[in-house]
């Protein structure tokens, strides 16, 4: 079995994966002065940020007023089956639209309606 091809580097911060979450963590961390490394199993960007086709799905309140962080967390938590971290999904539905504001004043291009709202799906 041949030798593999080891090469040993230092970091402050792994991230695993280099779609859209796995990048926006990394220049949030090296906006901290951290030494960042993303790993990824391709050479280009994957997960699901190629799977949306440029969507979002965050609480923005463009399409219904109404929406709020709390009922994007219930509509994830019933759309997993219920089997997924309920703590993490709310976390994460509570960060959602600061995150997506700050990927939006990077200039990350979101598909968008006629009338230049995101499109939330």
């Amino acid at each position: 079995m041949p030798a593999l091809n080891v090469e040993r580097r230092e970091t402050d911060v792994p991230i695993i994966g280099a779609g859209g979450a796995g990048c926006f963590a990394a220049l949030k961390a090296a906006s901290l002065g951290t030494r960042v490394i993303v790993l990824n199993k391709v050479p280009w960007l994957g997960g699901n940020t190629m799977i949306a086709r440029a969507g979002c799905s965050a609480a923005m309140g463009t399409t219904d007023p109404r929406d709020s962080a709390e009922i994007h967390c219930h509509d994830t938590t019933r759309g997993g089956d219920f089997m997924g971290n309920q703590k993490l999904i709310r976390a994460v539905c509570r960060k959602n639209v600061e995150a997506t504001l700050d990927l939006m004043d990077w200039g990350a291009a979101f598909r968008k309606g006629q009338d230049g709202a995101l499109d939330l799906g």
